[in-house]
């Protein structure tokens, strides 16, 4: 029986994650949602939990571990490189742009400053990872190719 996907949200601003959940409880998503508040708690997170993130979407400003950080942790680890990283930012310096790609993001968006077109991106994103692109799973299967 396949499991519903999860994603890890790790964003600092509460107004963000509150927004982000309303859209998602708003919806018929078969998925579910974990928050983490900054690079060290999802961090902590993946460490701790035996579910293992579909995708993450990750802020890029925030204190502590910043979401570039975070990224670069993810992606230089043989546990976590796999795993599909979006940032979800309200910057869209190119600078940022060209450092989040270099280090391996799959996907640059910027925040939407309103409501309804943020619960139109989160959509347009759950729909993406989860009908249209191919999610490794885990464990790897043995023997399958």
């Amino acid at each position: 029986m396949a499991t519903k996907p999860l994603f890890l949200i790790v964003d600092d601003d509460a107004d963000d994650r509150d927004l982000l959940n309303l859209a998602y409880q708003e919806g018929s998503y078969q998925c579910d949602l974990v928050f983490a508040e900054d690079g060290r708690e999802a961090l902590k997170l993946l460490e701790q939990s035996p579910v293992r993130p579909s995708v993450m979407l990750v802020d890029i400003n925030m204190p502590g571990m910043n979401g570039l950080e975070l990224l670069q942790k993810l992606k230089s680890s043989a546990r976590w490189k796999g795993m599909p990283v979006v940032m979800l930012t309200t910057s869209n310096s190119p600078r940022l742009i060209h450092d989040a790609y270099s280090m391996g993001a799959n996907s640059y968006l910027v925040k939407p400053d309103n409501y309804r077109t943020l619960s139109s991106l989160w959509d347009a994103l759950y729909g993406f990872w989860t009908n249209t692109a191919k999610l490794p799973t885990y464990p790897v299967p043995q023997g399958v190719s």
